[in-house]
């Protein structure tokens, strides 16, 4: 393909070019892939709202996650529930279901400001409180420590940003300070700040968007079509999320390896 050829069709033509020589025509996507694939548009059209008392909502009939952000005196509390209960899922949800949720939870943290303004009475700082219950009850019984299945979720999904802590009451409690798009300082027990934590809400996004493209939910074959379409409307929502283009990435992987042929033919017929 001549210089003059390749500025004349667009980045998402291009892809779709360089990914249908590069895949075997027989590839199907994965079923988790189709789902991932699914999930990533319903991020993209169930964004965070503001309703009229200020508070930020989330609802994602897709993750089955709902959430609030509510603006108070000590900073914004957040909440979530999924499938309109607080009482933990019968069934165990899959790795992708389990990355649409912290995908949905982390638009709606996403949304937290980095710095406290006084003029506004903007707010930087956060706190939570993670619900225990009877499993809980019972495995602290036996552990004879404090135990939360909720809290060591969002520990472990937020990299401690998010972690709580029982007060003298047994109620677990959590609070934070966000410090910049990925630094956060999380509370310790007894409200003493804590170290610095990096964290970035993205995350399950990406992973969402590299796992729908890796295993062929986004199909790229030269009759584009509405393939075309459903690889446009992925590329769009991980880069209007995350500000990263996999689509334009993958074109420059591509294209070196198109260059020095590691890639078998038809791509190697790319040369230009």
């Amino acid at each position: 393909m001549d210089k003059d050829n390749k500025d004349k069709i667009s980045v998402q033509e291009r892809a779709a070019l360089l990914m249908s020589l590069m895949r075997p025509p027989s590839q199907m996507p994965t079923r988790d892939a189709v789902e991932a694939n699914k999930i990533l548009q319903s991020l993209r059209i169930n964004q965070p709202q503001k309703i009229p008392s200020g508070s930020l909502v989330i609802r994602n009939p897709v993750t089955n996650i709902q959430g609030s952000m509510v603006p108070k005196t000590l900073g914004n509390y957040v909440a979530f529930q999924s499938n309109n209960s607080f009482e933990r899922p019968t069934t165990p949800n899959s790795k992708i279901q389990r990355l649409g949720q912290n995908a949905t939870v982390n638009q709606l943290i996403d949304k937290l400001p980095t710095t406290r303004d006084k003029a506004t009475g903007v707010d930087n700082r956060y706190y939570f409180n993670p619900i225990d219950d009877e499993k809980d009850w019972a495995k602290a019984t036996r552990t004879n420590k404090p135990e939360n299945a909720r809290n060591s979720k969002y520990k472990r999904s937020t990299k401690g940003a998010f972690n709580a802590h029982p007060d003298k009451n047994g109620d677990w409690r959590g609070h934070g300070t966000r410090q910049g798009e990925t630094t956060w300082q999380p509370r310790n027990a007894g409200g003493k700040f804590g170290k610095y934590v990096q964290f970035n809400p993205t995350d399950p996004i990406k992973r969402l968007g590299e796992f729908a493209i890796k295993n062929g939910a986004v199909r790229y074959i030269p009759q584009v079509g509405p393939a075309l379409q459903t690889m446009m409307t992925v590329d769009s929502t991980i880069e209007g999320l995350t500000g990263r283009s996999p689509m334009k990435e993958f074109i420059s992987i591509a294209e070196d390896a198109i260059e020095d042929q590691s890639i078998p033919r038809p791509a190697t017929l790319m040369m230009y």
